[in-house]
């Protein structure tokens, strides 16, 4: 009897544990739904809005609400949005910036190199400026 009992009581922890493990995946999987749910009713949502459809209509017809989800989500996007803008313009000045220090920086050293009388081919392999480049500098 005390070994049916322990074999009756691991089936139970065996299957206690399958339950909750079950419970768990169950509920990320639910979890999982509303937000893609909710966020294809935002998309949709967007879409109406740039249609021309007001806010109301759009909560009506898909179940956001428009205090919390519509507005909310949409200040998100605008905000992205620019932000995404504001950090190209950042990476476009930083790789102007970039290029304008490298080549002022290689025209500086031409102009020592020809000063100490290297002939314009060897500077030209040194900092990478084109001849005509380099006779421009060297005439004026």
């Amino acid at each position: 009897a005390v070994e049916e009992y322990n074999e009756d009581a691991d089936e139970q922890l065996f299957y206690d544990k399958e339950l909750d493990d079950w419970k768990v995946r169950q509920g990320a999987l639910d979890d999982a739904k509303s937000e893609g749910a909710k966020e294809k009713s935002i998309a949709i949502a967007k879409n109406l809005l740039s249609m021309g459809l007001n806010i109301q209509d759009i909560s009506k017809a898909t179940g956001l609400t428009i205090n919390e989800d519509v507005d909310e989500q949409l200040f998100y996007d605008k905000e992205l949005d620019d932000w995404k803008v504001r950090q190209g313009a950042l990476d476009d000045a930083k790789s102007e910036g970039y290029a304008l220090g490298t080549k002022e920086n290689s025209i500086a050293i031409a102009k020592n190199l020809l000063s100490r009388n290297f002939s314009i081919n060897e500077i030209s392999d040194i900092t990478g400026l084109s001849i005509k480049e380099l006779e421009n500098i060297k005439n004026n």
